[in-house]
């Protein structure tokens, strides 16, 4: 699961890929210091049935934890699926715009 993470004055998106998984097959909590994301790859029923050449795909249960910072409001967060990549969208309790800092 490739994923990013960044941060706009008013919230946090985290995006994961997750090519192949149904929708009704993710789990997303979000808590205090970060994002929970759960689910399950299904293997496909005829997948016993074969004497494969090549299996480079991976099925079963998968979990990941991404880290946010604390000012988070976790009740208004918003989940979407689509196309197989997972958006988190957490607003802020309070705005922060980025600081620009100097190299030294």
């Amino acid at each position: 699961m490739a994923g990013e993470s960044w941060e706009t004055a008013k919230s946090i998106i985290v995006k994961v890929e997750m090519p192949g998984i149904r929708k009704e097959d993710i789990d997303v909590s979000i808590y205090r210091g970060g994002v929970r994301i759960r689910g399950e790859k299904r293997s496909p029923e005829h997948h016993e049935r074969y004497f494969y050449h090549l299996m480079e795909r991976a099925f079963g249960c998968f979990e990941r934890t991404i880290p946010l910072p604390d000012n988070i409001d976790a009740a208004n967060a918003e989940v979407s699926y689509q196309d197989g990549v997972l958006t988190v969208i957490v607003p802020k309790t309070r705005a922060s715009p980025p600081t620009q800092l100097p190299v030294k």
